[in-house]
């Protein structure tokens, strides 16, 4: 009903945070930066869609998770997987374990997301991606930061 925007960043993690992230999860970043695109609906932020690559086997997928406005999955969904094995982290159903966790309900160390067996690799990586937006995630809608002025995200 109301004027729906969205408008894409190319967020550049700022290397303090990135540092901090990467030391929590155990896992670095491929890049420097992470696509963000900023669902907003009569001037309000309702959803925040972030891009990133994480590694498989041998090659890098892209996947995306989408957050609501208090930092919990929307979904998570892979857009490019270019391996062979590992096709499984692709299924709806396994994807779905994602679905409405937030900072306090998904811990990577106590397996809270199953692993796929024939896919062990790219679930866990991706497992661990979704880990690091998390975090992105909560920073950004932390009142400690000056992000929304920075990115004009009123």
């Amino acid at each position: 009903p109301g004027d729906i925007f969205i408008t894409h960043h190319n967020f550049k993690i700022p290397p303090k945070i990135k540092t901090s992230i990467e030391q929590k999860i155990k896992h670095q970043f491929l890049n420097d930066f992470v696509d963000l695109w900023i669902i907003s609906e009569n001037n309000l932020i309702e959803a925040y869609a972030w891009m990133d690559e994480e590694k498989g086997k041998s090659l890098r997928f892209t996947f995306l998770v989408v957050f609501d406005n208090k930092a919990k999955i929307i979904a998570v969904r892979i857009l490019k997987y270019r391996e062979e094995y590992g096709q499984e982290i692709k299924n709806r159903n396994w994807l779905k374990q994602f679905k409405n966790k937030n900072f306090t309900s998904f811990n990577i160390s106590n397996n809270d997301i199953d692993s796929i067996s024939g896919a062990t690799i790219s679930s866990q990586s991706l497992i661990k991606g979704v880990g690091k937006l998390l975090h992105l995630m909560t920073y950004i809608v932390s009142k400690d930061n000056n992000i929304e002025s920075e990115y004009n995200l009123k």
